[in-house]
């Protein structure tokens, strides 16, 4: 196996002290553009790949951003959210210099001690707070914490920093075609009532039916599994 190229290597071959080496990877000032430039391409050329543990201890960070997803891991097998999700955060993450750490729980775990344990010696930088529920106890406990969040598609005082999704342009044109179809009877399948988004999206279903001249109908919550939605089905074509 090569040996790891040092930071040591990549000064000589451009001629610099090490600690321009690092101030120039490392975004800091103190360093022309031109010597950064130089630096740049001797740590190309060297194949240089600068170690995280270095990065940490000298920038006090750890490079990392934490993600909990309690779900059962049955559900996230079905459910193809999850992996879309997750490459997005990647594919932000990794040219940036960060690496994701993914945490997994079950329906019978403590959520919130997870969350401690990721803040404990500041393991991760931040943490993603995702599938929000109305009265969300992280969002208390980050801040508790000082633990820096970001959340994703939160209700609408959220106070935390957060990505936000409108629900209610994609619904609106579901209902659209639905009703340019001709159908007058409707029905919808909810996710549980206690996520922020299906409170969203059920209030985005109401509106946009209501709109179009039409009841809302029946709604079924049911989980995010494939059983899930066929036991919803059936409650809502089988007998009255």
């Amino acid at each position: 196996m090569a040996e790891r190229v040092t930071i040591v290597e990549v000064a000589a071959r451009a001629g610099v002290a090490i600690s321009s080496v690092s101030s120039a990877l490392n975004g800091r000032p103190g360093v022309s553009e031109q010597t950064r430039a130089r630096i740049r391409r001797a740590a190309d050329d060297l194949g240089f790949v600068p170690s995280v543990r270095g990065r940490s201890l000298s920038a006090k960070r750890a490079f990392t951003v934490g993600l909990v997803v309690h779900r059962d891991p049955f559900v996230l097998e079905s459910d193809p959210f999850f992996g879309s999700f997750i490459g997005g955060l990647e594919s932000v993450l990794d040219p940036r210099g960060y690496a994701l750490i993914l945490q997994m729980g079950s329906a019978a775990d403590e959520p919130l001690d997870r969350y401690r344990r990721l803040a404990a010696g500041r393991r991760v930088d931040g943490v993603v707070l995702n599938e929000l529920t109305v009265d969300d106890p992280r969002v208390d406990l980050v801040r508790e914490l000082d633990l820096p969040a970001a959340g994703v598609t939160p209700a609408g005082d959220f106070p935390l920093p957060a990505v936000r999704q409108d629900d209610s342009a994609g619904i609106g044109e579901l209902v659209e075609h639905l009703v340019s179809l001709g159908h007058r009877r409707f029905a919808h399948v909810a996710g549980p009532g206690r996520f922020v988004h299906s409170q969203r999206r059920g209030a985005a279903w109401r509106d946009a039916l209501g709109a179009a001249g039409h009841d809302p109908g029946v709604v079924v919550e049911a989980d995010f599994t494939y059983d899930g939605g066929a036991r919803a089905a059936a409650r809502l074509f089988g007998p009255d």
